[in-house]
This record gives structure tokens, sequence and C-alpha cells, in this order.
């Protein structure tokens, strides 16, 4: 295989792998968006989960005050059932000081309440409405997945398609520059081989490219290595 062959296959490996890098980020954005939906989904259910036990809570404090308020009115008719019986204008002045306080009492419990009732509607109308939002969410999240899915499977279908033609170019090079190719890669590097650019600068490290090494990958002598560690070639 000539010196010209070897770089022209390294050129397509490189840009298939720059391709493959691409595509498996299209990937992982769209893993990324899946993720985000499901996030937000999640979030909005939980608020309306929340709702749901602030109305349950207040449901509970309701019903408790309801009792006070029953207790009070008991207490009240038994205060002034006993002004009937009453010996004295002292036990009289008692009684209805203690009705009164019990009124007093009850007005106040019974203001809590009108302010819970009103609490309590706005929870529930709270909750129809982010029901709708869930529900609908659920639905439009489930379609953008769909439409994701397919986006994925066709990044996939294309990456295997990829890794087929570069699984042949490997085959294709001597296996000293294929290795070799491959732990440049490992070691971190996106550009293994790069183009000489002007002013006689390497085109991944961008420092310059001796004369005499010029000529030599011009005149396809020999593949030769930037002081970076990385093939150069002389674009044609």
């Amino acid at each position: 295989m000539s010196i010209q062959d070897i770089v022209n296959n390294l050129v397509s490996l490189q840009t298939i792998d720059l391709s493959m890098d691409e595509l498996n980020k299209l990937l992982e954005n769209c893993l990324d968006e899946i993720n985000l939906q499901e996030m937000a989904s999640k979030t909005r259910l939980q608020q309306l989960q929340d709702t749901r036990k602030n109305l349950e809570d207040l449901n509970k404090k309701r019903k408790t005050l309801e009792i006070e308020v029953g207790a009070l009115d008991t207490k009240i008719s038994k205060y002034q059932n006993q002004l009937y019986d009453v010996k004295s204008n002292k036990e009289y002045d008692a009684l209805k000081l203690e009705i009164a306080s019990g009124k007093d009492e009850k007005a106040k419990l019974e203001e809590n309440l009108l302010t819970l009732l009103f609490q309590e509607d706005d929870l529930k109308s709270a909750i129809q409405h982010m029901t709708v939002e869930v529900e609908s969410l659920k639905k439009e999240n489930l379609k953008k997945q769909d439409e994701i899915k397919k986006k994925m499977s066709d990044l996939e279908k294309n990456l295997d398609e990829k890794k087929t033609d570069r699984t042949k170019i490997i085959q294709l090079l001597p296996t000293n520059y294929s290795d070799e190719y491959e732990n440049m890669k490992k070691s971190g590097k996106k550009i293994v081989i790069a183009p000489i650019l002007e002013n006689n600068m390497c085109g991944g490290c961008f420092i310059s490219v001796p004369p005499q090494m010029v000529i030599e990958i011009q005149a396809d002598d020999k593949l030769c290595r930037c002081s970076c560690g990385r093939y150069l070639y002389w674009k044609r």
C-alpha cells in the first residue's frame, strides 16, 4: 500500500470518527431532551400531589373547627337553658358572660371556617386546572418522545453504517498505522492526521512544520509526524 493510500485511508477513518462523535453527541442530546421532559412531568405531577395533600390537610382542619363550633353550640345552648334555673343575679350575670364569651369564640371560629372554605375552593380549582395540565403534558411528552425515538433510531442506524465503514478501513490499513491511530484516539486526540496549513503549520497543534518535512510530505516519500505526535498530510 502506497503512502498516499495510507494517508487517504487515515483521513477517511478520521472523517468517519468525527462523524460518529457528532452522531453520539446528537444521541446524547436526544436522551437529555427526553430526561428533561420526564423531569418536567414529574415536577408538575409532584406539585399536583402536594396541592391535593394541602387540600386534604385543610379538610381535616375544617372538620376539627366544625367539631369545635358544634361543641360551642352545645355549651351555649346549655348555658341558655340554665338561665331559667338560676337563683341569683350573680349567677345570671355569670351565665350571660359565659354565653357572650362562647358566642365571640364561635364567631371567630366561623370566620376561620369561612376562610378555610375559600381556600379549599381555590385549591379545588387549582387541582382541576393542574390535572388537565398534567394529562395534556403527558400526552404531549409521549408524542415528542415518539418523535425523538424515531430520530434516535435513524441516528443509530447511521452510526451502525459508520461503524461498518470504519471496520473496513481499519482492515485495509497496515497494523502498525491502525494501532497507532487507535492509541492516539484513546489518548484524547480527535485529530490524529492533520493537514499542513498555510505558513506550513500543523493543522492539529498549529506549530510550524520544518520545510524539509513539508517537502517529504508533498513528495509522498514517507508518512511524517509532527512534534505533537500527529500524522501530517498535504491537501491536494
